[in-house]
């Protein structure tokens, strides 16, 4: 749910609170990550939502900031493949 409210809160032009909301979707999802770490879901959505925040961070000219979001996305989704490589119905 926090990745959606980012979603519409960065549709709105509230660049600030989705800037918020995504790190809590982050920190809510390593949470759960820490009780299954192999959790696909998990690991897939935590992606999405690097993804997205980096992609606001680059609209906002937050370059550096975005690279780092980009580059922890990469490592959650290769993370997946390393668990599920052959589960394709699994990947976003």
């Amino acid at each position: 749910m926090l990745l959606n409210l980012g979603d519409l809160q960065a549709q709105l032009s509230q660049f600030e609170a989705a800037k918020q909301s995504y790190p809590e979707a982050i920190t809510a999802l390593n949470s759960s990550l820490q009780i299954a770490p192999n959790d696909i879901a998990a690991l897939n959505i935590k992606g999405c939502v690097l993804l997205k925040l980096g992609d606001l961070q680059a609209q906002l000219s937050q370059f550096e900031a975005a690279k780092q979001s980009y580059s922890e996305a990469i490592t959650a989704f290769n993370s997946t493949l390393q668990i599920a490589p052959n589960d394709i119905r699994q990947m976003i």
